[in-house]
């Protein structure tokens, strides 16, 4: 790898994308690494801010659990979601113990003596 990437090519990998091609797909494409094109959208992209991750809206937190637990890698669903491998992994870690404090609100609920107060 270690080619360089023409700064005339940066629009043309948000572009892409943005329209469906992993970033793996792009650094083969170019022969670069992952990273850098990850760095390139990163810095080219203004839906991302400062270079950081976009937000994924907290609506989505179920489809993102959902796909988890139904097989599919934290690195598969950043690429759905567009966002970092981390950025789903702390979703996943909040929704798993948002999840556990309602089932466990839940079972106090179905205790008697929590149901009469």
């Amino acid at each position: 790898m270690g080619k360089k990437i023409d700064k005339s090519e940066y629009d043309n990998i948000v572009r892409m994308y943005k329209n469906g091609v992993t970033q793996s797909e792009l650094a083969q494409q170019y022969k670069v690494t992952q990273s850098t094109i990850s760095t390139i959208i990163k810095q080219n992209d203004k839906n991302w801010s400062n270079g950081n991750s976009p937000i994924v809206p907290e609506s989505e937190y179920d489809n993102i659990s959902d796909m988890y637990v139904n097989g599919m890698t934290q690195q598969q669903i950043s690429e759905i979601y567009r966002c970092s491998k981390s950025n789903i992994a702390a979703i996943l870690k909040t929704y798993i113990v948002l999840f556990f404090v309602h089932l466990k609100e839940q079972d106090l609920l179905s205790l008697p003596q929590v149901r009469s107060l």
